[in-house]
């Protein structure tokens, strides 16, 4: 029944005439073969109008490329974006050949994409990307420049010097892929994923594998600087600490060598000149410096010993004096049982610095570096 006959039909103003008897005359099953004929007609006629509608669009739009339909701005990484391309090419591919069989239809809309349709949806899109380069001014210099040649799908690829490598065709061939370009920085973001978010070096060299990007290091550097888990991960590091005063020891008004701090200096090699040996003994320079004035005091011992050490500080007390503190690193000569009891005879006190922490004795360490020098 058409619409326009709902006015005068009895049947949708009052009810069908077999409500009006008793439930047991009613029909057990109901004449609807004018109807099943009827809505049949009108899904054919329905049909063959949509069929030839998607003919005159598919011939209108044959031209149009299905990324510049949905955009590249709404895809996260290139992955996604060659994966949604490859169903729309299947979609269209299938839109052409008619295919009107509805269980089939089903059945194939479960299917995952194929790498065959990822690799046409790659190469669409890249086609797509490289249409402003041709049509710029520059591209007749980059085509002399970068060797720009198209291969058998034709994308633009550089020729390079890498022709007679042992490598793959797309490392010696990278395809040519312009700075400004959404389709770029998808490229690069991938890439960088798969140099673990490494710096601008790591990343740009893993995309040049495949991938030649006209200022390549300046776009991948602005692309890298405006994705925020890098910039906390390379971010600036946390401030360092004030620095604190100098020690009581290092900034007193004293006599020299009153502060002293000792280190050794070596190995070096000596020969005994007064005696008749032309052998080369190892040495080592015991440096004695001042923590207020600097001054500095050196002495040769002929091992790491104990015994030797505490001759080289008698020596060193009959030239400068009994001091009041000696300030040394760790070393286990100076921390031996024999030197700590002598000090404890002469009545000095002995400070050590903090195990593995040598920028302690920085004021001592440079001394000995001078000495060396």
């Amino acid at each position: 029944m058409k619409p326009s006959d709902l006015a005068t039909s009895d049947k949708w103003w009052k009810r069908p005439t077999f409500l009006t008897l008793q439930e047991e005359q009613w029909p057990t099953k109901p004449d609807t073969g004018l109807l099943e004929e009827h809505v049949s007609r009108e899904m054919k006629a329905e049909f063959k109008r949509e069929e030839h509608l998607t003919t005159t669009d598919l011939a209108t739009v044959s031209n149009v490329s299905p990324t510049a339909c949905f955009g590249l701005e709404r895809f996260s990484t290139s992955k996604k974006l060659f994966r949604v391309t490859g169903y729309v090419l299947r979609f269209i591919s299938r839109l052409k050949e008619k295919v009107k069989s509805i269980g089939e239809s089903q059945k194939s809309g479960d299917e995952s994409v194929t790498v065959k349709e990822l690799e046409d949806a790659e190469v669409m899109c890249l086609q797509e990307a490289q249409k402003p380069l041709v049509s710029s001014n520059k591209f007749d210099q980059q085509r002399i420049s970068l060797g720009l040649f198209t291969d058998d799908k034709g994308v633009y690829r550089c020729k390079g010097r890498l022709e007679n490598a042992e490598l793959p065709c797309q490392v010696k061939h990278p395809i040519l892929l312009p700075p400004r370009s959404r389709l770029t920085s998808l490229i690069i973001r991938e890439y960088h994923s798969r140099v673990m978010h490494h710096d601008v070096k790591d990343s740009l060299t893993e995309t040049r594998c495949r991938y030649w990007i006209t200022k390549g290091r300046q776009v991948v550097k602005a692309e890298l600087r405006n994705r925020a888990e890098c910039s906390r991960v390379q971010g600036r590091p946390s401030a360092a600490p004030a620095t604190p005063d100098l020690p009581q020891f290092r900034a007193e008004k004293s006599f020299p060598f009153a502060n002293t701090a000792v280190d050794f200096a070596g190995p070096l090699y000596v020969k005994n000149v007064f005696g008749g040996e032309s052998k080369m003994r190892k040495v080592y320079i015991a440096l004695f410096t001042c923590s207020s004035t600097r001054a500095v005091h050196l002495d040769l011992v002929p091992g790491l010993d104990a015994q030797p050490f505490i001759r080289c500080m008698k020596r060193f007390f009959a030239r400068k004096g009994v001091n009041q503190l000696f300030i040394s690193d760790n070393t286990k000569t100076f921390k031996s049982k024999e030197v700590r009891q002598f000090i404890l005879n002469m009545g000095v006190a002995w400070k050590f610095n903090l195990p593995r922490s040598s920028w302690w004795g920085g004021f001592f360490e440079r001394m000995v570096r001078c000495t060396r020098g």
